[in-house]
């Protein structure tokens, strides 16, 4: 009862000054200790006067709910009828937030808070009269608004929910790569095929005919009626050996371009929160 009276004492003193803030703190540690209406009523009173108007009205009931005892002080009467004068007014200024039920995909977690405190949709919320943060969450989706309320405003909130697909993912690099490459081969077999083969054929013709010349250091010594046969297998074998170079570095680069853009990983479906209408917002 000591450190009840004191602490009560204390917040009288602080009333004095202005501080309410402080003052509730300390009627509220001195209240825990020793339960007293007049007590509660302070509290209350110095809730309705910061805007507390939600936490002021339930303590002003509660003065109203509990009985007087028979032998109960004078000034535990003087709270009653006090927190009676006192609870219409205060209770006019709860303003209210309305979020409005809204349909969710199935299979999708939804969290709405008003303050960091859970908000069910399609209930009305009793709140201070001032600003407050309204989060709504739908799987990977999410809204937020800032709310202003004036004393007895009621804030309504009507949201749309709708499940977007994803895009779908951009492989045109990773089907360039596999067409160089696609492209590699072709010239390269081409190169091999349209080219090499018929240089393999005119070089055996003409190691048969042709002899190595290690007199004038010429790389062979054929006929006459052969020279046009010569000039053609280097012929073919030039183009054979551009073909498979140019065949190799497509096949290569194409090889590369796939490698260096795998098949990205499926993106989830994404949620989009939509206001409809929002009244009572900054």
């Amino acid at each position: 009862r000591a450190e009840a009276r004191e602490a009560s004492k204390k917040g009288d003193a602080l009333w004095e000054t202005g501080r309410c803030d402080k003052a509730i703190e300390l009627w509220s540690h001195a209240n825990s200790l020793v339960h007293t209406a007049p007590l509660v009523f302070r509290i209350a009173r110095c809730q309705a006067m910061v805007g507390q108007v939600v936490a002021a009205t339930k303590n002003f009931e509660s003065i109203l709910q509990e009985e007087l005892p028979a032998n109960a002080p004078p000034a535990w009467a003087e709270a009653h009828q006090a927190a009676e004068q006192w609870l219409a007014g205060v209770r006019a200024r709860i303003a209210t937030v309305r979020l409005e039920a809204f349909e969710v995909p199935a299979g999708l977690e939804t969290k709405a808070e008003l303050d960091g405190a859970p908000v069910v949709p399609g209930a009305a919320t009793p709140s201070d009269p001032g600003r407050h943060q309204l989060k709504v969450s739908v799987g990977n989706g999410s809204w937020s608004r800032t709310l202003g309320l004036d004393d007895g405003a009621t804030s309504a909130v009507k949201l749309d929910v709708k499940v977007v697909a994803p895009p779908p993912p951009n492989l045109f690099r990773r089907h360039l790569g596999w067409a160089l490459a696609g492209a590699g081969v072709v010239v390269g077999l081409a190169a091999g095929l349209g080219a090499g083969i018929p240089a393999l054929g005119d070089q055996s013709t003409l190691n048969r005919e042709c002899q190595p010349d290690t007199g004038t250091g010429a790389k062979r010594l054929c006929p006459p009626r052969l020279q046009g046969k010569l000039t053609e297998m280097n012929n073919l074998a030039l183009a054979a050996d551009l073909g498979l170079a140019i065949g190799g570095a497509l096949a290569i680069a194409g090889v590369v371009l796939v490698l260096s853009n795998p098949i990205p990983a499926p993106e989830e479906p994404r949620v989009v929160i939509t206001p409809l209408g929002v009244t009572g917002a900054f």
